[in-house]
């Protein structure tokens, strides 16, 4: 009677329905991930120097300052460059009063001659006057312009938004227009430098997607794309370098900061092909490989297993190359540890919408 007890509870036990998680089989093109590692470099860097000789008066900035374009960062003492500016302005006054009373007389000895009180030649004397102080006045005003060009080139300005890196001069020092004042570093966008393996030389160009994660900062994820590929290789590593711009309004990222890589290559001829979850394939001792395939007959459902060819990963993807799987195939992705050929199954999940 114990007997009869324990075969009925098995049979019964066996035609309960196994909860199962699926997901469909789909047509997908595979991008190739390579994993590389790079650092940031500054876009540009400068050293500042001055257009004239002169005093150091004031520096108003110090290693590690924000400055924004057209902020002024030193001056020199420019109180002789102010007085050159100051008589310049003045002899040109002088030079405007002078052509001023030529145009007078010249325009007085027209009218007189007009009824013969005055010689042609003296009107003619009068015009030569005329031109004379008129080329003097703008003599005058180009050296008045030349004044105060150099007295503004007492103040230097940033020539772009930067970081200050280095202060170079102290106050009270004499300096040369050869001399470097402050090394700046633009940050405002920062170039991503990657050495990548020579195999995939061909693969890489600018319209190659990049996903980048600074070791400074892994849980934010920056996606970009290759901005220049240098067609130099290094002998030694047999690599050669790929840029990457990656923007830094917010001022977070620095030169030198390191960052893993993720390059996204298309494959050569850019076809679809059957794609798989990885947990949807079983792997047996021998080596073979299979998944269990839902399948409804007489209003059971039940799952199949069917052997299968796999080829290339893609993230939790993998490529199916043979077994005779359809785009739109119920295959098992989770509870398929637990099943038998031809065991009837519930679907308690269906994964197709997340992939």
């Amino acid at each position: 009677m114990l007997s009869v007890a324990t075969a009925f509870s098995a049979a019964a036990h066996a035609q309960t329905p196994v909860p199962v998680a699926v997901a469909s089989a789909r047509m997908a093109t595979i991008a190739e991930e390579v994993a590389l590692q790079g650092s940031l470099v500054a876009q540009r860097t400068s050293r500042l120097s001055t257009e004239t000789d002169g005093l150091v008066e004031e520096i108003l900035v110090d290693d590690g300052d924000v400055i924004e374009q057209g902020d002024v960062l030193v001056r020199l003492d420019a109180r002789l460059a102010a007085i050159e500016r100051n008589a310049a302005d003045a002899r040109v006054d002088e030079a405007r009063a002078r052509h001023g009373e030529a145009l007078r007389r010249h325009e007085e000895l027209a009218r007189l001659r007009q009824t013969n009180h005055v010689a042609q030649t003296s009107v003619a004397a009068a015009k030569a006057q005329v031109d004379v102080d008129g080329a003097l006045l703008k003599q005058t005003q180009a050296n008045l312009e030349r004044s105060r060009e150099i007295l503004s080139q007492h103040t230097v300005r940033a020539p772009f938004a930067a970081v200050v890196r280095r202060k170079l001069v102290e106050q009270g020092e004499w300096v040369e227009s050869s001399t470097a004042l402050l090394e700046l570093v633009d940050i405002e966008v920062l170039r991503l430098e990657v050495p990548v393996p020579q195999a995939y030389f061909s693969a890489v160009d600018e319209r190659t997607q990049v996903s980048i994660r600074m070791d400074a900062m892994p849980e934010q994820l920056f996606e970009a794309q290759v901005t220049r590929k240098i067609p130099i290789g290094d002998a030694a590593s047999r690599t050669f370098r790929v840029r990457i711009d990656v923007p830094n309004q917010a001022r977070t990222l620095a030169p030198g900061m390191s960052a893993r890589v993720v390059l996204k290559l298309a494959p050569a001829d850019n076809r679809p092909v059957l794609m798989l979850p990885r947990d949807a394939v079983v792997r047996k001792p021998d080596g073979s490989v299979s998944v269990w395939v839902i399948e409804t007959e007489d209003g059971v459902t039940k799952a199949v297993p069917r052997a299968i060819a796999i080829g290339r990963a893609y993230r939790d993807q993998i490529e199916v190359i043979n077994g005779g799987l359809l785009p739109g195939d119920k295959v098992v992705v989770r509870g398929n540890e637990i099943l038998r050929a031809g065991q009837s199954v519930s679907v308690a999940a269906d994964d197709s919408a997340t992939l």
